[in-house]
């Protein structure tokens, strides 16, 4: 992916909910792994919630901006399922572990041009 320094740039999150329920997503996004805003319609989250209904794929419009400085980084972003589920009650959502709700995209090489 390339972008040029301190631009917001354009990139689609990919959900994929195969199950017979509506999932809450949290959508965090990490630069040389320290997290940053997602954009969406403007506005700056950290982290983004999203609804992805149940049997559907979703493609999520979002933006990030690039660092100021040109260089080479490293991008991902971390998808939490159900982040707001109690892992103390029988929710009935599998839930036994936050780190087990997580999905991570692959590491993007991002190279920011001046």
């Amino acid at each position: 992916m390339v972008a040029s320094a301190g631009e917001l740039f354009d990139f689609y999150i990919h959900l994929n909910n195969r199950n017979d329920v509506d999932v809450e997503m949290a959508l965090t996004a990490f630069l040389d792994y320290e997290q940053i805003p997602l954009y969406r319609n403007g506005e700056a989250y950290v982290p983004l919630y999203i609804l992805n209904r149940a049997q559907t794929w979703q493609p999520v419009a979002v933006q990030v901006r690039a660092p100021d400085e040109p260089g080479r980084y490293e991008f991902m972003v971390i998808g939490t399922a159900f982040p707001f589920a109690r892992l103390d009650l029988n929710t009935n959502y599998g839930l036994d572990s936050p780190v087990g709700n997580a999905y991570s995209s692959y590491r993007i090489l991002l190279e920011v041009q001046e």
